[in-house]
């Protein structure tokens, strides 16, 4: 949140169990843009920011993953 965002957004991850954690941005046709997030983490709420730096209005994908679950998730860039 906030979708549609400017200049950067919020991605909750909530964790039922301790593991390793990759959150991955990418553009419309599939290009990896950003690791944004690849490390162990514990269980529980986590709040992670991302900037969209110098990149162009438009539609992105998150990709979070972790070893028993993946969710993409669309993401609207709007300046």
């Amino acid at each position: 949140y906030p979708n549609p965002f400017n200049p950067s957004t919020k991605i909750q991850v909530d964790l039922s169990i301790a593991g390793p954690v990759e959150l991955y941005v990418y553009d419309i046709r599939g290009r990896l843009l950003a690791t944004v997030l690849n490390s162990q983490m514990e269980p529980g709420s986590h709040i992670i920011n991302w900037a969209s730096a110098d990149l162009p209005s438009g539609i992105y994908l998150c990709k979070l993953q972790t070893n028993t679950f993946s969710k993409t998730i669309k993401m609207v860039l709007q300046k």
